[in-house]
């Protein structure tokens, strides 16, 4: 599809780190838009969650499944249109 993903983390003045997330080549006019938005929007936050709490949302879970079934409604009302 020729897009790359790229994380990068660095180390931040504070003792911390920074993870640096890009979706190279990702746009709107690719097919796939919708669902690479749709899954980074989810999967990101959670990783976030769990760094910060010990709990996220990974693959396959309540959260993810309930994205997916979305997405596929969505799917299914722009092709009936």
């Amino acid at each position: 599809m020729g897009t790359t993903v790229h994380f990068d983390i660095k180390a931040t003045p504070s003792g911390g780190s920074e993870l640096r997330f890009r979706h190279a080549g990702l746009t709107p006019r690719l097919e796939c838009y919708s669902d690479c938005k749709s899954g980074w929007d989810h999967f990101i936050p959670s990783l976030r969650a769990y760094v910060e709490s010990g709990t996220g949302n990974p693959w396959m879970s309540e959260a993810d499944l309930a994205r997916r079934e979305a997405c596929a409604q969505r799917r299914q009302s722009a092709n009936v249109r």
